[in-house]
């Protein structure tokens, strides 16, 4: 706790201060009214009495808008400063029955923080998608720029069929929504009840209608900024490049299929084979939301989401990753959009008091006998970094993080893309994408923590943190 001294005339000062500031606007007990959490500390010195003369003693005032923790009462004597504090209504009074050393020990306690408590809610913008190609000063101004609003949207959340169990709202003149679904979505999907899976769609006259499924967790408010498109054809080029060297592949075989997240068996679009330039180009398909399905022998399957606008400027590329993999060895593939220029990609290795860290000023690095090679580091947007390794089972921990390291004032991690994937033995066994925005901070989160293999066993982190020694202390 952050002790602050003060000479002994300020501190009475400041205590009437925000003596006053509470009586007339700390929260009240059932949250009608009051801001946000509120901490002050004040060094409080009695030159006389309890404890020993010239000490000096901190007592935290605390006022929120769940917890009535006001001071009602202060006064000065001669050589005494004597307080009434009401402290989750527990009266603490040094000239009274309680003496200084309780008002020491209620400090001493650890009087904790308020749990923060939020509403379940899905917010955000609706947009109209606007695509965007290449990495001069144009695009990256385009990216730059806010989006363009969609007024007249309706965004729909049902978590079941009944008319009862979903919220529509229509966005204003910027755009945005806020639908709150406490005491309404299903929260018992999970077992500790802590979870819900609702349907979000999306529509607007001129518009392809959006659909998705949604995972909102309970009392945690959840951003989802929604882009649709025209319904007018796009064309364009789907390229197919190799995750580990970025290098054009020909002969992928490539398939279009309708709907985001598509099964093999969903509606095919289009299809094709890229040519000596590892791209398939395409026109006069619908602006949508479409699967894109690339193979090759002797390299994994790539499958993404796409988004096409109307027009001729659409450019999408998929990464197949070699099938060289040896018998539990890792590949795991960044790639982004065109913001920001550069997001680098890091594994920090412990076993026993030897520590590696494999980035792109240190591109190899090995483990107990065991490599891990930075294959690509790509500083122009879009990808793919990719890192190859194999992991010892015993005593050993790896974690896998991103860090943001082009200039920004804040990290907007929900305009860059970004998606990893992440391959064992020649095997797809996953795909991360960046979470939702802490509530506080967020814009000072400039690594994201993605997952760790501890002892051989992969667990997801997907989390952000504001330091680097905030992961290697974990270990």
């Amino acid at each position: 706790m952050s002790k602050k001294n003060f000479t002994y005339s300020i501190v009475f000062m400041m205590l009437v201060f925000f003596a006053a500031v509470c009586a007339g606007c700390g929260g009240s007990s059932d949250g009608s009214s009051g801001g946000g959490f509120s901490l002050f500390t004040f060094n409080i010195q009695q030159d006389t009495g309890m404890p020993a003369d010239g000490d000096t003693q901190s007592i935290t005032y605390i006022t929120n808008n769940t917890y009535t923790q006001t001071i009602t009462n202060i006064t000065q004597n001669v050589n005494t400063i004597t307080t009434i504090i009401n402290i989750e209504n527990n009266v603490y009074d040094n000239t009274k029955n309680t003496s200084y050393d309780n008002i020491v020990a209620s400090e001493d306690s650890s009087i904790p923080e308020p749990d923060h408590v939020t509403d379940t809610e899905l917010s955000g913008m609706v947009y109209v998608a606007e695509a965007s190609s290449g990495t001069d000063s144009a695009d990256y101004a385009e990216a730059e720029s806010a989006p363009t609003p969609i007024s007249g949207a309706r965004v729909i959340v049902s978590w079941g069929t009944a008319p009862d169990q979903q919220e529509v709202i229509t966005t204003g003149a910027d755009g945005k929504y806020t639908i709150k679904l406490d005491d309404k979505a299903d929260f018992t999907t999970y077992a500790d009840s802590s979870y819900a899976t609702v349907t979000v769609s999306a529509d607007a006259e001129g518009y392809k209608p959006f659909f998705a499924e949604v995972e909102l967790e309970k009392q945690q408010p959840k951003e989802m900024n929604i882009s649709l498109v025209r319904i007018q054809p796009a064309s364009g080029v789907l390229w197919a490049r190799n995750a580990q060297n970025n290098e054009a592949i020909s002969g992928v075989s490539v398939k279009v299929l309708d709907g985001w997240n598509a099964s093999d068996d969903a509606a095919l679009v289009t299809e094709g084979t890229t040519d000596t330039e590892g791209k398939l180009s395409y026109s006069g398909i619908s602006s949508g939301y479409y699967t894109v399905v690339m193979t090759k022998t002797d390299f994994t399957e790539a499958r993404f989401n796409v988004t096409l606008n109307e027009g001729d400027d659409n450019t999408d590329c998929g990464y197949l990753s070699r099938m060289n993999l040896a018998e539990g060895e890792y590949r795991v593939v960044l790639t982004w959009g065109v913001y920001p220029t550069d997001l680098d990609s890091h594994i920090y290795g412990k076993k026993s008091s030897s520590t590696i860290h494999v980035y792109y000023a240190n591109k190899e690095e090995s483990l107990n006998g065991n490599t891990i090679n930075l294959d690509r580091d790509d500083v122009t947007s879009y990808g793919p970094e990719t890192i190859t390794f194999k992991v010892d089972d015993t005593d050993t921990s790896y974690e896998y993080f991103i860090h943001w390291y082009s200039y920004a004032s804040t990290y907007d991690w929900s305009r860059t893309e970004a998606k990893i994937d992440l391959y064992k033995s020649n095997e797809h066994i996953g795909t991360y994408t960046v979470p939702p925005a802490p509530d506080t901070n967020s814009g000072s989160y400039r690594y994201w923590r993605v997952f760790k293999i501890e002892n051989g066993t992969l667990e997801t982190l997907n989390s952000y943190t504001s330091t680097y020694s905030n992961i290697t202390s974990s270990y």
